[in-house]
């Protein structure tokens, strides 16, 4: 009995020391090997899941762009706020060192080079990925490490035998798969990434002569080959491995995406019959809703040179009940059709309709709003095309590079108008100057008079452009009358909306004790605040006609102080003219104005 006790005791010491975390014995490689596996790799593995999963699902792709072979190659922002791809690192830290014999050592680094890669930390996922590719080869490590003891696995032996043969081997589902082929994978990805492209084609290049490399990973180099080619804009290579990814069997979802950048490259090369053609391909491999949208709107472009035909397609497109989200998109179109034809009136509708149905994609409708100051641009209407394209900055994609020249001619255009402005309000009172303080006044309450009968309607309208801004617009009537020309109309509404924000169209939105539906610091009306708040009495008509008549230059020293202002004014213009938008016509008109009117002037 003693006997038994003494056997039962030594033989629990015995497994335990066979189970330490640094022995290589069959126990203690057994126990290594579940112990990595299914707590700190499966953990990690899990993290990683959650996090790339997370990102992929709120993830759009960029159409205005040529798309990316990988879906989320661009969404480093998006991977770094990901908290669990921070954690993975630590843990896997503690796996290495824990259980250095484990055959999960090498899964679990590889865990933390794609984690870095998504992260866009590209210089240490290399560090990371070519450790496991040099210390790792046969999914244990090699230098430190003797091959663990005990029976190998199915597919220890798959790679054995592959390697005499030299025919490329199949992955299993629960065997323990040496992460080296998938680290070859993301370490060309990085070096591209980091413009070391002729590294990442060695990488290729090795990974397509290993006969080992497993046959099912095949296709991830084809498509590595393309990214490889599109990021370093080798656009000709990228043509003839884009169009290798479409003779591959099933993958619909991998030839609906390659068959769109070949489109937009064929787009770019101005070859719209072969981009056309790669367009239509799009549609017969089950894209998602949104690239069978931009693969339709794409084909709307390439047309050839029947523009109806063009027309006839977005028409039919905004039918669509699935297309309701992409309304925007649609008119926007609709107008760049219009207004290659010339037909200005048609198109600044659809610039409208397309900015009144704009929901999320704020950048679509500061294209729209660009669009119409363009329009005014071209006329010369500078003072009108500021609106616009103030409306345009604050909806713009900060990112792309376009947007420091629409913040740069928006400052000019803001300089022209503030400053035809002081030349119009300063000429406007000397005129009301020249007819003497009795009859000035009398001008300025039959102006008052004006404006009291209009405010009411003037209201009105105001609070049905707030509500809805486009829907009812058209440039149909007088374009001299305020409401019969649509742009003087978006125009008027942007500088309200400026003001106001967009409020809601309720009773009483003006009042300055309103809470709801209300942004901070917005401005309070004047006028709300004499009528509800008492502190301050409202005006008769003559002392608001008496207010106002203290504005104007009477005395000599207030109408030199106002000719001061005239001349700075059309002194500033003639350079913005001159140097902002390059009229020197205009600049030179200017000029010359100020010489006539104020020919004593020093503007040195």
């Amino acid at each position: 009995m003693r006997t038994s006790k003494y056997f039962i005791f030594f033989t629990i010491i015995l497994l335990l020391q066979n189970c330490s975390q640094t022995r290589k014995g069959s126990i203690g490689q057994t126990y290594q090997n579940f112990n990595s596996r299914y707590n700190t790799y499966f953990n990690s593995k899990e993290k990683f899941a959650l996090s790339y999963h997370a990102v992929k699902q709120k993830h759009i792709d960029d159409y205005d762009l040529i798309l990316p072979i990988y879906e989320l190659d661009n969404s480093n922002e998006a991977f770094t706020g990901q908290a669990d791809l921070n954690v993975i690192e630590e843990k896997v830290g503690k796996l290495v060192a824990k259980y250095p014999a484990s055959r999960w050592s090498d899964n679990g680094l590889l865990l933390v080079g794609k984690a870095r890669y998504y992260k866009g930390e590209y210089a240490k996922a290399i560090k990371c990925l070519e450790y496991i590719t040099s210390e790792y080869k046969k999914g244990f490590k090699t230098e430190e490490l003797k091959k663990p003891k005990g029976k190998p696995t199915k597919k220890e032996k798959a790679i054995k035998e592959a390697e005499k043969t030299q025919i490329p081997i199949e992955e299993g589902s629960f065997e323990h798969t040496p992460s080296r082929n998938d680290a070859m994978i993301f370490l060309a990805k990085s070096y591209t990434k980091l413009e070391k492209y002729a590294e990442a084609q060695s990488i290729i290049s090795y990974a397509e002569s290993d006969m080992t490399f497993p046959k099912e990973k095949r296709l991830e180099l084809k498509k590595l080959q393309a990214f490889l080619y599109l990021e370093k804009k080798d656009y000709n290579g990228a043509e003839q491995s884009l169009k290798g990814l479409l003779k591959v069997k099933k993958q619909k979802k991998l030839k609906a995406r390659a068959s769109f950048i070949l489109g937009q490259l064929f787009e770019l090369n101005k070859k719209p019959d072969s981009a056309y053609k790669f367009f239509e391909f799009v549609l017969k491999n089950k894209p998602s809703d949104l690239m069978e949208f931009n693969a339709k709107l794409h084909m709307a472009r390439m047309a050839g040179s029947s523009a109806g035909d063009a027309e006839k397609l977005l028409i039919k497109m905004s039918k669509e009940g699935k297309n309701e989200d992409y309304l925007d998109v649609i008119f926007f179109e609709l107008g760049e059709l219009k207004r290659k034809k010339g037909e200005e009136e048609e198109a600044v509708n659809y610039y409208l309709k397309s900015i009144s149905k704009t929901k999320e994609n704020k950048h679509q409708q500061a294209l729209s709003f660009i669009r119409l100051g363009e329009m005014q641009y071209d006329k010369e209407q500078y003072s009108d095309a500021y609106p616009f394209y103030d409306s345009s900055i604050s909806r713009y994609n900060t990112k792309l590079k376009t947007f420091d020249f629409i913040k740069r001619r928006t400052a000019v255009l803001k300089d022209i108008n503030d400053n035809e402005k002081i030349i119009s309000l300063e000429d406007s009172i000397q005129a009301l100057a020249k007819l003497g303080k009795e009859e000035a006044k009398k001008a300025i309450k039959a102006q008052l008079k004006a404006q009291l009968k209009l405010s009411k309607k003037e209201e009105e309208e105001r609070e049905f452009l707030a509500s809805k801004p486009t829907s009812t617009a058209t440039t149909s009537g007088s374009q001299d009358w305020y409401f019969g020309n649509a742009a003087m109309m978006q125009s008027g509404l942007a500088e309200f909306k400026k003001i106001w924000k967009d409020r809601k169209l309720e009773d009483d939105w003006r009042r300055s004790g309103k809470t709801n539906n209300q942004e901070k610091n917005e401005p309070e009306d004047p006028t709300i605040k004499n009528k509800y708040s008492g502190d301050v009495p409202s005006l008769t008509l003559d002392e608001s006609a008496d207010k106002n008549l203290a504005l104007i230059p009477f005395e000599p020293s207030q109408i030199n102080a106002s000719n001061d202002k005239i001349i700075e004014a059309l002194y500033i213009l003639g350079n913005q003219f001159k140097d902002g938008v390059e009229n020197y016509p205009k600049a030179i008109q200017t000029f010359e104005e100020l010489n006539r009117r104020f020919p004593k002037t020093n503007t040195k």
